[in-house]
């Protein structure tokens, strides 16, 4: 008999497989259904589908430090460009040069910083990960430049890089 709980609320799933595994195996107990081919009994094993070690760290860091690269990627690059122009760094002279020049850096960061999140924190922490390291260097730099690039757009929609104080 398998029992398949959504896991969407954490808290809420893994009280509600306990419950029900309880009253399937009292019902299975009360029925004589728990007797196992030589009359042992059964045990209910309870054996999450991803998150098999039953902690956050297995489960939703891998999915999390996902964004959090990206998140801050793309603030780093909006910021950069938005101070830059504020200061006027490049008005005049080579600003394409000087825009994949910033954007070159940003993948470079992007990219290191990609690799030690995945390579080695995730090692050094225990983290399941796939193994996958001609996907990872595939996926990485082309992840890091299109962060890196949305940022530097966003970033030349404002004026500044830090917000006015109103006091």
């Amino acid at each position: 008999m398998a029992l398949i709980v959504n896991g969407t609320y954490f808290v809420r799933a893994e009280t509600i497989a306990k419950a029900l595994g309880e009253v399937a195996a009292d019902t299975a107990q009360r029925l004589g259904l728990d007797k196992g081919v030589r009359g042992a009994a059964s045990p209910i094993v309870v054996q999450p589908l991803f998150n098999t070690t039953g902690g956050y760290r297995d489960y939703v860091f891998p999915a999390v430090a996902n964004v959090i690269l990206q998140q801050t990627l793309l603030f780093a690059g909006a910021r950069l460009i938005a101070e830059r122009r504020r200061r006027g760094a490049v008005i005049g002279g080579d600003w394409l040069a000087a825009a994949l020049g910033t954007w070159a850096a940003l993948v470079l960061v992007g990219v290191l910083a990609g690799a030690f999140v995945f390579g080695f924190a995730f090692w050094i922490q225990d983290v399941p990960r796939a193994g996958n390291m001609a996907g990872l260097l595939l996926a990485l730099p082309v992840f890091a430049a299109a962060v890196a690039a949305l940022g530097l757009a966003l970033g030349s929609l404002f004026r500044r890089g830090t917000m006015r104080s109103s006091c």
